[in-house]
């Protein structure tokens, strides 16, 4: 009951200040405005107050009264649970609770659907529980937070799981600037529509959800802004084709942001298994671009009888793909003998840009039958050469544990920059052909400051450019040669009509027992335009091999044919532990590849000064032009291979 005498007697007349009388006044006011139903009585408050300013004409309080009601009315509208409504445009359902209820948190709801139809409702607070759904939930402006405790004093999505269900629907269609979080969302696993959730437009949240459907999240329809999905776990169903997110159409100049996800391609082994499909529809314009971004998490295409794919698709035209903050993309086994796996795989781009940075992209293992890119670290081919750019920098790429074809990186058309690089191809004893980086581009192509494995192909490969451009190979540590059954190991591999420049690189060759070259030409027409200050060790007798047919024995012999070729040398580099603690070469991640104490004045200063293309090395260190005690021609005291070594 509103007692007014004692309302009364706590209005502090002798306030040292005005602005503090207009505050205790505002208190008062702010705890009763919801209990006053008379006007009277109001009007009586406001009189109490009046007369404490009578006596003090020079106390603006012609000022201070708007204020007054302005912040009573404020206080008294705000919510107690903190900034994110206010009191009544909050509903609250439980699985307690009744649809004739009041939707308070003391007279819950029983159904999400009849919140979400509450006139005025801007948020729904909804209590650990399994809520089964007969048609989709439609989320436009009322934002959804499940995770509450069953009396709503406390909320965590850990203890208090809070299941949407429906066997043959989808889940929810969200739009607006509505945010769903704090729910497990399990939609149809087959039907072709059937998703945990539908991003139909607007710039909606999705976050810290588990979500699972034929698509994870489907996101299609039109006046998008930013699509921000983060903290979620997201599985694809079991239907021929699944995906744990499917962008099927988006709106030029809208962004797609994904914020430390586990995103799954399927639960099942599907035909074709995605962790994130981009559609041919996809198309942004040159002034307004679209943008995804991938900051963290994990992607994995998972499991499949044909292809797997961590991200697949097509960046059709004006669109960024970035990956960032330590993303891992990586993808399982496909079964199919001509199948493909590959942790990113896209194709049929233009003015399309991807860039990758310090990241991890592991292939999965593909078809036992194609060496055409059977599995892939990423897999980028453009229709459009010259528009599309692909930057990889600072990451760890796995071409793949299996398969006939296993490659790092491989590329088809476009401008390509890779720097500062950890590239295994991969494969097994059942793999025939096995390359650290292939490169069809036709645009700018620039690989500097790598550490690339050729891998464990019968015939293994550390880079192999084969389009006529000329290819900047500067500063790289390649290694070719990592089981004693291949028959073949080439450090760089020159195919088609390349002219790459190649220049102070380490190319070691381990001591296996199969033909080595640490350079080989493919063809007559596949002749290097440069050839300097690099170290050629483990070739033995086959330091280069001239046009796919001569085998050229010594460097000299090498350095005759072309006089750009110059400053190279046969000298151990003498890594402080090639094979790493486990003494396996294959295990590449305990191996040490920074040049060790021993090392040789003419690989420790003999590499020739680039700085006007880049200044650091892999780990960022700077390379330097002194000291300078090297003899080799056209020395300039920066180091050989990956790693600078003052």
């Amino acid at each position: 009951m509103f007692d007014f005498n004692k309302t009364y007697a706590f209005i502090p007349c002798q306030a040292e200040s005005p602005y503090a009388r207009v505050r205790h006044a505002n208190e008062i006011l702010g705890a009763y405005m919801k209990t006053i139903t008379n006007s009277l009585l109001f009007l009586l408050v406001l009189f109490q107050i009046l007369s404490c300013q009578k006596s003090k004409s020079n106390d603006s309080s012609s000022f201070l009264l708007p204020l007054l009601f302005s912040s009573a009315i404020s206080s008294s509208s705000s919510s107690s649970t903190g900034s994110t409504t206010t009191a009544d445009t909050t509903f609250y359902v439980s699985t307690s609770g009744n649809d004739s209820n009041a939707g308070t948190a003391t007279s819950p709801l029983l159904t999400i659907s009849q919140a979400l139809s509450k006139s005025g409702a801007t948020r729904v607070n909804v209590a650990g529980g399994t809520y089964s759904i007969s048609s989709a939930l439609l989320v436009t402006t009322v934002s959804l937070y499940g995770g509450y405790s069953s009396d709503f004093s406390s909320r965590s999505i850990t203890s208090n799981v809070t299941r949407i269900t429906t066997s043959s629907y989808p889940g929810i269609y969200l739009s607006g600037t509505a945010t769903v979080d704090g729910f497990t969302i399990t939609a149809a696993s087959t039907t072709s529509t059937a998703a945990a959730v539908t991003i139909t437009s607007g710039s909606p949240t999705v976050s810290n959800n588990t979500l699972t459907g034929r698509n994870g999240i489907l996101i299609s329809g039109s006046n998008f802004g930013t699509v921000t999905i983060s903290n979620n776990t997201i599985t694809g169903g079991s239907a021929s084709i699944s995906d744990g997110i499917y962008l099927l159409s988006f709106t030029a100049g809208a962004t797609l942001q994904l914020n430390n996800n586990t995103i799954s391609g399927s639960s099942g082994t599907p035909t074709y298994s995605y962790g994130l499909e981009i559609s041919s529809l996809i198309d942004g314009t040159a002034s307004s671009r679209i943008t995804i971004n991938i900051k963290g998490g994990t992607i994995d295409g998972r499991n499949s009888s044909s292809n797997s794919f961590g991200i697949y698709g097509y960046l059709f035209s004006y669109v960024d793909l970035n990956i960032t903050d330590s993303a891992t993309i990586k993808t399982g086994t496909s079964s199919d003998s001509t199948s493909t796996a590959a942790a990113v795989y896209l194709t049929n781009s233009t003015n399309s840009t991807v860039t990758v940075t310090n990241s991890t992209l592991l292939g999965g293992s593909g078809g036992s039958s194609s060496t055409t890119y059977g599995a892939s670290g990423i897999y980028w081919n453009n229709s459009s050469p010259s528009t599309n750019t692909l930057t990889a920098t600072g990451n760890t790429i796995y071409g793949g544990s299996g398969g006939a074809g296993v490659y790092g990186m491989a590329t088809i058309a476009g401008n390509m920059t890779a720097t500062g690089n950890t590239i295994f191809a991969g494969g097994n004893s059942s793999t025939s052909l096995s390359k650290g980086i292939v490169d069809s581009s036709t645009g700018t192509v620039l690989v500097n400051n790598n550490i690339i494995y050729g891998g464990n192909g019968t015939q293994a490969i550390g880079i192999n450019p084969n389009s006529s451009i000329v290819a900047k190979l500067y500063n790289n540590t390649i290694v070719a040669g990592t089981r004693a059954a291949q028959t073949t190991v080439e450090g760089i591999l020159v195919g088609g009509s390349a002219t790459p420049d190649i220049q102070n690189n380490i190319i070691y060759v381990t001591d296996v027992s199969a033909t080595k070259y640490c350079i080989a030409e493919l063809s007559t027409g596949s002749d290097p335009l440069v050839i300097k200050n690099n170290t050629l060790f483990g070739c033995t007798t086959n330091s280069y091999y001239n046009e796919g047919t001569t085998p050229v024995t010594t460097v000299g012999n090498m350095e005759a044919l072309n006089g750009n070729y110059t400053g190279n040398i046969i000298l151990n580099p003498t890594f402080t532990d090639v094979d790493g603690t486990d003494d396996d070469i294959t295990t590449y991640s305990d191996n040490d590849l920074t040049l060790g104490v021993t090392v040789g004045n003419d690989v420790r200063y003999g590499g020739r000064d680039l700085s006007a293309t880049f200044t650091t090395d892999k780990a960022g260190t700077t390379r330097t032009t002194t000291p300078d005690t090297a003899s080799n021609t056209g020395h300039a005291g920066w180091s050989m291979g990956a790693l600078e070594k003052d």
